[in-house]
């Protein structure tokens, strides 16, 4: 997940501004502008994520199965069937 505030948004709109408006650029995949901008910021911050704690959503069905899976683990939480260790990415 990719997240960008005050002038970092101006600047990932001017990379991705300036790439629909090279031909060569129309069929760049999208990552490209994050990478881009990645390479031109210094002041980048991030939050190492455990694994098993996201879920790529693509479509809408991986949406409505990582609904699933969360209020599944939040149920055995609750339950306390889960530790807090194991549940700690859902706080």
């Amino acid at each position: 997940m990719v997240k960008v505030i005050d002038t970092g948004k101006k600047k990932l709109c001017d990379i991705l501004d300036s790439m629909v408006r090279k031909k060569l650029d129309l069929s760049t995949f999208w990552l490209e502008a994050i990478q881009g901008y990645i390479n031109e910021e210094n002041d980048l911050k991030y939050v190492e994520v455990p694994v098993g704690s996201w879920m790529e959503i693509d479509f809408h069905q991986d949406l409505l199965d990582g609904k699933r899976n969360l209020a599944t683990l939040l149920d055995l939480y609750l339950m306390r069937e889960l530790s807090v260790e194991q549940a700690d990415f859902l706080v």
